[in-house]
């Protein structure tokens, strides 16, 4: 016998998952390892937030999905998150697949999805060393609980 997990339409259950099972049941993530402790992540020497405390767990597992991840123009480098090489540009109609080596972050894959106009606003091509930045990385604390959700950490002013 199958558990039902979320009832709701696709969009939220993608972007709105009960649990894991709902997480990875529509589209794919990259998993990441990262420290965690309190409302902080830490990945790649750059911290993120988020507005709920997650348990102690160093390392953990944190999931970042492809759309999650986005170029910066080359005048922007030193924001970025994370830098790497783009090891393949694959066309997908309505949007373009990245497959990234990275520097610093394991495991050192990752991949990215772009709209088309993004590949020839910034220069895009096979080779290429970027700068990325991450939107929004998601841990969960058990199979069956909701995720908590970490953003770009934004130090008080």
């Amino acid at each position: 016998k199958g558990i039902l997990q979320q009832i709701d339409r696709p969009e939220n259950i993608y972007e709105k998952p009960a649990n894991f099972f709902a997480y990875q049941f529509l589209g794919q993530s990259n998993q990441l390892l990262a420290e965690i402790s309190g409302q902080q992540l830490k990945i790649a020497g750059k911290f993120f937030s988020s507005n709920q405390p997650a348990p102690l767990a160093s390392p953990a597992f944190v999931y970042l999905r492809p759309y999650h991840i986005r170029p910066l123009p080359a005048s922007s480098i030193g924001q970025a998150d994370f830098t790497g090489r783009i090891d393949k540009i694959l066309f997908g109609g309505s949007t373009i697949k990245l497959h990234i080596k990275t520097e610093n972050m394991q495991p050192p894959f990752l991949e990215a999805e772009i709209p088309p106009s993004d590949v020839s606003d910034l220069g895009l091509v096979t080779g290429k060393t970027c700068g990325f930045m991450i939107r929004q990385l998601t841990y969960f604390t058990s199979p069956q609980e909701p995720p908590i959700l970490f953003h770009r950490y934004q130090p008080a002013p």
